[in-house]
């Protein structure tokens, strides 16, 4: 799984913010230092808006972030959180897909999430094993497969892209096969 320095920067910040706001202006000046060694002693203005290096986290590391980052939370970490579902859903596979539903389905601040957060909610539906689909939409005489998940009445592809009902030629329900 790779991560941006800049996602993890602003994380790293907003959970150090709230225990030790003093420190956390300049907490992420160090990241981007190591994110892009050529910073220097202060911030190269020509290379500070480049892309920044992107990390490998596994999937254990990927599953403790997805916890420090349940909804409510400041906006980067729900950035992180809109990414799992509409980035790095993609990235897993069935198995840890699976994994990190389950897992945060322990945890109590997932579920009091769950009741009254859009984002945890839309994860939910996008992560949950007995909610998944394929869709064949037919388009401009092209045909096409979608894996999708449903909320509501609607068909997802991502949390803000679904396929419109005049599209749709076929629906058959999706049971992930477990692979861990």
């Amino acid at each position: 799984m790779k991560i941006s320095a800049k996602l993890i920067g602003g994380i790293c910040c907003s959970l150090f913010s709230t225990f030790c706001p003093a420190i956390a202006d300049n907490l992420l000046l160090p990241i981007y230092y190591f994110a892009n060694p050529a910073g220097g002693d202060g911030i190269d203005e020509t290379t500070h808006n480049h892309s920044m290096t992107t990390f490998t986290i596994d999937f254990f590391e990927l599953g403790f972030l997805a916890e420090a980052c349940i909804p409510p939370r400041p906006i980067a970490r729900t950035m992180f959180w809109q990414n799992l579902t509409d980035k790095y859903w993609s990235q897993m596979t069935e198995g840890e897909r699976i994994h990190l539903f389950e897992w945060l389905q322990k945890n109590w601040q997932f579920e009091a999430s769950l009741a009254k957060e859009p984002n945890t909610q839309i994860f939910h539906a996008r992560f949950n094993p007995d909610n998944q689909y394929i869709v064949k939409t037919s388009y401009d005489d092209k045909e096409e497969v979608h894996r999708a998940f449903k909320m509501g009445e609607r068909y997802y592809i991502t949390s803000t892209s679904w396929i419109s009902e005049e599209h749709i030629i076929g629906v058959e329900k999706f049971t992930p096969k477990r692979e861990y």
